[in-house]
């Protein structure tokens, strides 16, 4: 058996008390003696690598020892319904099919009577956690049981129950525009994370003016909250922070109205909070974002379905990834420093989990931490990390960035030659991309005059035009990782423009990309 076989991914992913309470769901289905499902499970969960050889030479003279792909397959099944009758993710969407199944299953049985009233309780806890499939499914069996009683219908009940129905698709239908649009800024996203051109200006214009119109009255939590999440994305990606941040927050006030709908959608809940705290961390909003990260540390403890294996590996993720962009743009490199520590030693037990994307955003983080600690060795060392996983297939800005960051650490170093060389490299590829960032290209002339500094026939390098215009590109994502300019400030004994009253809007006052809100590009 691979590490990679279904059956065996499936039993590490079961934690102490679901294992428990599988070996207790096998022992009610033996059938006399010891249940040989339950044996296998108990010889695949004590062993490393259990091979197809180690489980017939375990099973030898039994029904199971010529049978063992079969066996496999079924003790597949048996734990998925196990799981199933343990509820272990408390899915509101589950809950709601047990309580139709059981209207179903009175139906059958011709009882009148209790099919009706398991109807009304699906209803009502459909609605009460808007359930749109779940609802329409519920309309259906309500026009199926007029149909076949017709006598007991009048007019007013079919009438309402019409209006019920039509109103219910044209909100499944407006859910799944919205998802249709989600699907598609998430695919511009994969291209571009930030307006560069025209043309991809226009395409997000073009998003915007498509999305739905909604009534905060009677639009349902889930469409409220996608449609704030799709036009935060859209003003990320052209820096237009402080707007983003608006339908941030707007979108996690819904998520905790009335009611919390966190545990219903766990995921588009985990992109706004993050977006939430960082977007809050880049304007300087310290009690905002503060008070996003309590909400993570408490979202381990408020329901089952946050302790999935993927739940929390995001949850590691956000937390690590925001505490250190806190602590790093606050300039408190002490506890920077601790959380790296703390990283060192809980990262390799989810590095398989977390996304390519994820690990190298995280190493990047811990080697700026590393940097402003005055440690560049170790700095340099996360670095490496990040090149030997071949980050070039990332998106644009996040490459770029590692050529610059690569050529800063190695400056620091005073390692010249090799800054030389490494300049020479990275402008071939980039001038054959034709692939180059004002950033970059003002900070590779920066690197190429220190190489040059003190040679025949270089320059003198103006360095307070570099660091004025460095100020005029903090919009530039290469800046969302490392703040070149605060860094180039203090190593010259300048006091940075973040130190001004200012700060918070700085992002907003940079921003010369920003596409009309939703109404005027409708209008357009």
């Amino acid at each position: 058996m691979t590490e990679k076989d279904d059956l065996f991914l499936l039993i590490n992913s079961l934690n102490r008390m679901e294992r428990g309470y599988f070996s207790k769901y096998a022992d009610i289905h033996a059938k006399g003696g010891e249940n040989t499902y339950k044996r296998l499970f108990h010889l695949i969960c004590t062993t490393e690598n259990p091979s197809a050889e180690l489980i017939r030479e375990n099973f030898k003279g039994e029904n199971l020892e010529m049978h063992v792909s079969t066996a496999k397959n079924q003790l597949f099944h048996i734990i998925l319904r196990t799981m199933r009758s343990y509820g272990s993710e408390g899915s509101h969407f589950a809950r709601a099919n047990d309580l139709i199944r059981d209207t179903d299953l009175l139906n059958y049985r011709n009882l009148k009577s209790a099919s009706k009233k398991a109807l009304e309780r699906a209803r009502n806890y459909a609605e009460e956690n808007e359930l749109l499939i779940s609802q329409l499914e519920i309309l259906r069996r309500e026009l199926q049981t007029l149909s076949r009683y017709p006598q007991q219908c009048t007019l007013e009940m079919y009438q309402n129950l019409r209006k019920r129905y039509y109103a219910t698709s044209q909100k499944i239908q407006m859910m799944f525009e919205l998802e249709c649009a989600f699907i598609k800024l998430g695919m511009m996203r994969s291209r571009f994370t930030l307006v560069r051109h025209e043309k991809e200006r226009k395409e997000l214009q073009q998003l915007i003016a498509e999305l739905p119109a909604i009534d905060e009255r009677q639009t349902c939590v889930e469409a409220k909250t996608l449609y704030h999440l799709i036009m935060a994305l859209t003003y990320k990606m052209q820096s237009d922070f402080l707007s983003a941040h608006y339908h941030f927050h707007r979108s996690l006030d819904l998520f905790h109205h009335k009611k919390d709908y966190s545990s219903m959608f766990p995921d588009n809940y985990l992109q706004v909070i993050s977006g939430y705290i960082k977007t809050a961390i880049m304007l300087g909003k310290n009690k905002e974002a503060m008070h996003g990260l309590a909400i993570l540390k408490r979202l381990h403890n408020q329901h089952p379905i946050f302790r999935s294996d993927k739940l929390k590996t995001e949850l590691f993720f956000a937390l690590s990834n925001y505490e250190l962009m806190y602590f790093i743009e606050n300039s408190e490199y002490k506890k920077a420093k601790e959380q790296v520590n703390f990283l060192v030693i809980e990262l390799p037990g989810f590095e398989n989990q977390l996304s390519a994307s994820q690990r190298l955003e995280l190493y990047i983080r811990m080697s700026v931490a590393s940097l402003l600690n005055n440690d560049t060795r170790k700095a340099l060392q996360f670095l490496n990390r990040v090149y030997s996983e071949k980050f070039e297939h990332q998106h644009r800005e996040f490459s770029g960035f590692c050529r610059v960051y690569y050529l800063l650490l190695h400056a620091e170093i005073g390692n010249k030659d090799h800054l030389y060389y490494a300049i020479r490299s990275i402008q071939r590829k980039l001038e054959r991309e034709n692939n180059f960032g004002d950033a970059e290209k003002l900070l590779m002339k920066y690197f190429r005059s220190q190489v040059l500094k003190g040679k025949r026939n270089s320059r003198e390098f103006q360095i307070e035009k570099f660091i004025s215009e460095l100020f005029w590109l903090k919009s530039d994502p290469l800046f969302h990782y490392f703040d070149f300019y605060q860094w180039f400030c203090l190593k010259q004994g300048i006091t940075p423009h973040h130190k001004e009253k200012n700060y918070k809007n700085r992002f907003n006052a940079l921003s010369s990309t920003a596409i009309p809100v939703a109404a005027e590009a409708r209008k357009e």
